[in-house]
């Protein structure tokens, strides 16, 4: 079978987001068996995630290298990237303003509760505000990636095809 170029795009982001969640759960899988490793990936997603420990997923009495809200929204959207991938989905075309709007506004009202005190957050709203922007932002997020790189390769195309 043969992909075309936006469907192998969409498979490397699907292959990177796999990645970038296999990253963040390898502590606690890796345990006393790689500690440099495991140090390493805690320190490199410390620059993206507060990880304080009782937000955050625990496995084997571990955390997860990020918090549970960025654990929730990486795995949306690893979701989401692989829903993308099943024949006949279709990503969000055109205006996707409203469609941001809907992945956001649940996680905003999570973060704004817990700021004002009306509503603290629990691990649970954490995991589901969070998953949700993430699937959902999926559906425009890639395509908007995807546009780039095939704007970048195809601008690289036609720079080697002039410098000919």
């Amino acid at each position: 079978m043969v992909l075309n170029q936006s469907r192998r795009l969409s498979f490397a982001i699907f292959v990177g987001a796999f990645l970038w969640c296999a990253g963040f759960l390898a502590p606690p899988l890796l345990g006393d068996s790689a500690p440099g490793a495991s140090k390493g990936l805690q320190a490199f997603y410390e620059k993206i995630c507060h990880q304080i420990e009782d937000r955050s997923l625990h496995l084997n009495g571990v955390p997860f290298a990020v918090c549970g809200r960025c654990s929730s929204i990486y795995s949306g959207f690893l979701l989401g990237a692989a829903f993308l991938l099943l024949p006949g989905c279709a990503s969000a075309s055109g205006d996707f303003r409203a469609l941001a709007i809907l992945a956001l506004f649940p996680m905003l009202l999570d973060v704004a509760g817990g700021l004002t005190g009306y509503a603290p957050p629990s691990m649970l709203s954490r995991l589901f505000t969070g998953g949700w922007f993430g699937f959902l932002s999926s559906f425009f997020l890639v395509p908007i990636a995807i546009g780039a790189l095939e704007e970048l390769t195809s601008r690289n195309i036609r720079s080697v095809a002039d410098a000919r």
